[in-house]
């Protein structure tokens, strides 16, 4: 963990000198997060990871999601398009069945994000 101590110190130097605004970590589970948080002069503003955000899996990141919202870091998710449909059995199963419209047609996926046409 020395080598994770010493590369924050070197990127709070960045900040510090005026070469970054903020800076933030990426996939740092709750144990490592913590770990940076004693060490650090800077607290991350970010933390980048793939979590899958949704109603069904939110006991498995309230942890992390605690934490950083204690320390103020912000929680970005990647990758979290995951089908709540993945894991039935949840608080959205009976909105999810009763709703009938499904998107309008104009809406598409472009891999780098959804477009309107």
């Amino acid at each position: 963990m020395k080598d994770l101590e010493t590369a924050w110190h070197e990127l709070e130097k960045f900040q510090e000198a005026g070469y970054s605004k903020s800076i933030g970590v990426s996939n740092f589970d709750l144990p490592l997060l913590q770990m940076l948080v004693k060490v650090a002069r800077v607290t991350p503003a970010v933390n980048q990871c793939a979590i899958l955000f949704h109603p069904y899996n939110y006991a498995q990141n309230k942890d992390l999601l605690e934490f950083s919202a204690k320390h103020s870091i912000i929680t970005e998710a990647y990758s979290n398009l995951q089908p709540i449909t993945k894991q039935p059995g949840g608080p959205v199963d009976k909105r999810q069945l009763s709703a009938s419209t499904p998107l309008p047609r104009r809406f598409f996926w472009r891999g780098s994000g959804i477009r309107a046409s």
